[in-house]
């Protein structure tokens, strides 16, 4: 009993923290600035280190892309072409999707 109660807490624990980690990419500005740059370098790197939830990369890269683009274009080509995130620049799809997505993910939350 003991071992569901802390799994359910450790999996709530995470999940807050996926939430707290999108809500700071929304927050972010549309800027090339350095600062903007590296923040965005840290949630990235952040969103894929969350266990053992599956997070919404693809949306967010996605929503990244149609509605900060010059934050987006910015770290894309800030980032070294050896990065673990540069494959997360080559993800394609289309913004409306994302958003309901996006939506229903924040809800399931």
């Amino acid at each position: 009993m003991l071992e569901i109660l802390s799994h359910e807490v450790l999996l709530n624990q995470k999940k807050l923290e996926l939430k707290r980690i999108i809500s700071d990419i929304y927050k972010l500005t549309d800027s090339d600035s350095v600062e903007s740059v590296k923040k965005l370098t840290l949630y990235l790197n952040q969103l894929l280190r969350v266990r053992p939830l599956t997070p919404p990369s693809s949306e967010i890269m996605i929503f990244l892309k149609h509605h900060k683009p010059s934050l987006y274009y910015a770290t894309k080509y800030a980032i070294s072409k050896s990065s673990h995130l540069t494959m997360l620049f080559d993800i394609q799809g289309d913004v409306q999707v994302a958003l309901e997505r996006l939506d229903e993910y924040f809800g399931d939350l």
